[in-house]
């Protein structure tokens, strides 16, 4: 096994949840995470020698995430299909808890079906996953300024 499949198959590893998560949130629905999760790491693989180790992962994953699940989106309004909206699975083991948060969640993702893709991934990036506007900008290939 090469240096580079090692090293891509300990990302997946290690980042895999974090990279499904962030499709659901991009408004994937639950049964086309599996395949464009792969896709994910595809590029991944395939772009590797471009990451620069010295930057975080998740903001160049979630960069890769938001460009399949575009691309994902935009052919499905071209095939004229519909996607579902995301189901939510809590990590909370109490019941009410999990509840709670799913509502929550839920209030969220209801809000973000209508915003653009674009702004919900920097609201996701930064809200969600805590990223200064400077990693989301390099993450989304855009000017600092356009992501503020």
């Amino acid at each position: 096994m090469s240096e580079r499949q090692t090293r891509v198959r300990q990302i997946y590893e290690e980042q895999v949840e974090y990279v499904s998560n962030s499709l659901r949130r991009l408004g994937i629905e639950q049964r086309h995470i599996p395949d464009l999760c792969h896709d994910v790491f595809l590029v991944v693989y395939h772009k590797y020698e471009d990451y620069d180790e010295d930057r975080p992962i998740q903001p160049w994953l979630f960069g890769i995430a938001y460009r399949v699940a575009s691309n994902f989106k935009d052919k499905a309004r071209r095939d004229d299909k519909r996607l579902e909206k995301p189901e939510f699975v809590s990590d909370s083991p109490n019941v009410v808890d999990n509840i709670s948060k799913k509502e929550a969640k839920k209030l969220v993702m209801d809000a973000l079906e209508d915003v653009d893709l674009e702004k919900r991934a920097i609201f996701v990036l930064h809200k969600i996953d805590g990223r200064k506007m400077p990693e989301i900008a390099e993450a989304m290939s855009m000017p600092v300024q356009t992501a503020y």
